[in-house]
């Protein structure tokens, strides 16, 4: 069926064909942030020069982003199973604020020479994944996970104080603040390098650090691109009885999961990655050079051995 039935009732689409729409527009982006998100672990994996504490943050973002969309092809799940998508959609989408949070303060702390111990790195990292998905779990007691009409998710009576009260709480208070702290951050840290470097005394190096900080604001930008949709179409379904919006519900599923691709362009295809993989390219270049040598004079040994076999 392409309906979910929860409770004996079919969904709240209106239409299969409206269902099957939206759920192949997610699967497309799903797919896109899946790709990104190996991508970037591959390259963590397999670059020595990139398994440092920068690129570390880097791929625990990646990390979270392939588990979120991962979950997303749990098609049409009832009951107990939609309640536990409903639950790692809503925890995992904040280990991912909480990580784009945090990539903004280290390199804030790291432009003003603190160090970051790998030791504190590592205790972060466990209080990154393991709070969100504690946090996560409250709802539960409320009964508020379930079929919220649009994905498993966040679920209650329309306008119920349960509803909007662990919408807010879980995920778009720790989205904006994601977005708003990261704004900030990033501007600061522009401002710092700015002073550091005033105009008109700058080396080349210095003006190229510049253009990159200035190219940071694109790292909040992927929250605010993914986040804008669903939050105007929450917003909507609060404020306007009876609210729906196909289209809106179309985009807001598509950018929703897309955030896992756009995060892989903007943390992953930095300079350094490029560098990394240009040097993997260049050391693969004589590998492909000999197998095709190989493949040439295996070639023309047997095209020789066929015209010698030829009667006369």
């Amino acid at each position: 069926k392409l309906s979910r039935i929860t409770k004996g009732k079919k969904s709240n689409m209106s239409k299969f064909s409206d269902a099957d729409t939206i759920y192949a527009t997610g699967m497309v982006a799903a797919i896109l942030s899946l790709l990104g998100s190996v991508f970037i672990l591959a390259i963590y994996c397999m670059a020595r020069e990139l398994r440092n504490r920068s690129y570390f943050l880097v791929a625990n973002l990646a990390l979270a982003g392939f588990f979120f969309n991962a979950i997303y092809f749990i098609h049409n799940p009832e009951d107990t199973l939609c309640k536990i998508k409903g639950y790692l959609k809503i925890s995992i989408g904040m280990v991912i604020f909480a990580w784009t949070t945090l990539i903004a303060k280290l390199l804030k702390a790291s432009l003003n020479t603190r160090e970051i111990k790998m030791g504190s790195l590592k205790k972060t990292t466990v209080c990154v994944w393991v709070v969100p998905m504690i946090a996560g779990l409250f709802p539960f007691f409320t009964n508020n996970y379930g079929d919220s009409g649009l994905w498993c998710g966040i679920t209650g009576p329309r306008n119920g104080p349960g509803l909007v009260i662990w919408r807010m709480l879980l995920y778009y208070i720790p989205l904006w603040f994601a977005v708003i702290y990261s704004f900030w951050t990033y501007r600061q840290i522009q401002k710092l390098l700015e002073e550091r470097f005033p105009i008109g005394s700058r080396t080349p190096q210095e003006e190229e650090v510049i253009k990159k900080v200035r190219r940071l604001k694109f790292y909040p930008m992927t929250l605010v691109v993914c986040g804008i949709w669903i939050t105007i179409h929450r917003f909507m379904e609060t404020v306007v009885t009876d609210h729906k919006s196909i289209p809106l519900e179309i985009i807001s599923v598509f950018f929703t999961y897309l955030q896992g691709f756009l995060n892989a362009i903007v943390y992953g295809m930095n300079d350094q990655v490029r560098r990394s993989l240009k040097k993997s390219f260049t050391a693969l270049t004589p590998c492909l050079q000999r197998i095709r040598e190989r493949r040439g004079s295996r070639g023309a040994e047997i095209e020789l051995n066929m015209n010698e076999e030829e009667p006369r």
